[in-house]
């Protein structure tokens, strides 16, 4: 279920719903911070969260798919502390996420019912938990495309010549 579609591995694919969903979910619980955004990004800060935890938990499941399908190539080559390192931060962010979408919703439920001081607590530290989720997206997505493109560490992708 969560190796390929049509042929090109799950995993490359679905990745890139957390790399936009998991930031601009962090980006909407800033903005309702903002009074007059709350009633626009009440749901939307819930429901960017939503998709980005369960893509999170399709990244996680496909990534244990490919990991699997190419593990002599990770057993033979520079790669393979890399995905290890990657996965145990994929499964931080995954736990992260979940806990980010949950507390979106208490957010959502605390802010419709005390707009007063429980309220704004907890608008902050829905923040928090979105600056987690997002320092550890950067940090798995790094690990991640260095196994891929840079195992080793000696290409120079920067396109300066010493």
């Amino acid at each position: 279920m969560f190796a390929d579609f049509n042929g090109l591995p799950l995993h490359p694919l679905v990745i890139h719903v957390v790399v936009v969903f998991a930031p601009l979910a962090t980006m909407l619980a800033v903005a309702h911070l903002v009074p007059a955004w709350r009633p626009v990004l009440r749901w939307l800060v819930a429901g960017t969260a939503s998709i980005a935890a369960v893509s999170a938990f399709v990244a996680k499941e496909s990534g244990e798919t490919l990991k699997d399908v190419i593990e002599d190539q990770l057993q033979s080559g520079p790669a393979g502390r890399l995905v290890e390192e990657h996965e145990e931060l994929g499964e931080k962010l995954f736990i992260a996420l979940l806990v980010f979408a949950a507390l979106a919703l208490v957010v959502l439920a605390v802010r419709a019912l005390h707009e007063g001081v429980l309220g704004h607590i907890a608008a902050m530290v829905l923040v928090l938990a979105g600056i987690v989720v997002g320092v550890l997206t950067f940090q798995t997505g790094e690990k991640g495309s260095d196994a891929v493109w840079n195992p080793t560490g000696e290409v120079d992708y920067s396109g300066e010549s010493d």
